[in-house]
């Protein structure tokens, strides 16, 4: 054979090879069964839970009961006695309610039944007492969407809107009845 046929050769034979390889490559991920798609939820007992940011505390709350979704990606808690929402890692509201859910991923939270929430400002102590509540994570927001009680020293105001940016402070209010003194 001269060196050209068996270049040719060993060319054909390297790219054969190269295209086996390719196809069972390929082939590979087929047979690679799928995760369990029946995960169950759990529930557990009285216990603590925590929201984390890159570098501090974001909530926590202590509960009653936990049940978690099948995916664990949400939970939902029942009886929270001491929620805590943390503002630059410190306590910033103290939270009370019949129910909450939190999506675990995004550490949003929702909070529904009998609810009391609490500022930690001692100069300037407020308490809002409502029946529902959403903590948006990512805007750093409480929204209290039902009419709420708001009670500090010298103050009694009824509000049928709340919400609360956490990173500026401010609040907005709508609909107020009542009095205020600052």
């Amino acid at each position: 054979m001269s060196g050209t046929i068996r270049r040719r050769w060993l060319t054909g034979i390297i790219i054969v090879f190269l295209g086996y390889v390719a196809v069972r490559v390929y082939l590979a991920g087929f047979d690679v069964a799928p995760p369990a798609s029946h995960s169950i939820p759990v529930t557990v007992g009285a216990g603590i839970a925590r929201g984390e940011r890159i570098r501090s505390h974001s909530w926590s709350i202590d509960y009653q009961k936990i049940t978690t979704s099948e995916d664990q990606s949400y939970v939902t808690v029942d009886g929270v006695r001491n929620g805590i929402v943390y503002r630059d890692g410190k306590p910033y509201l103290r939270l009370r309610a019949a129910h909450v859910a939190v999506n675990m991923i995004t550490h949003d939270f929702t909070a529904s039944g009998p609810i009391v929430v609490k500022s930690t400002n001692k100069a300037k102590p407020r308490t809002f007492e409502t029946t529902a509540a959403v903590w948006t994570e990512a805007a750093q927001r409480l929204d209290l969407p039902q009419p709420i009680a708001v009670t500090s020293p010298g103050t009694s105001l009824h509000v049928r809107k709340l919400s609360l940016d956490v990173r500026s402070g401010q609040l907005h209010l709508e609909q107020i009845g009542g009095s205020l003194r600052e």
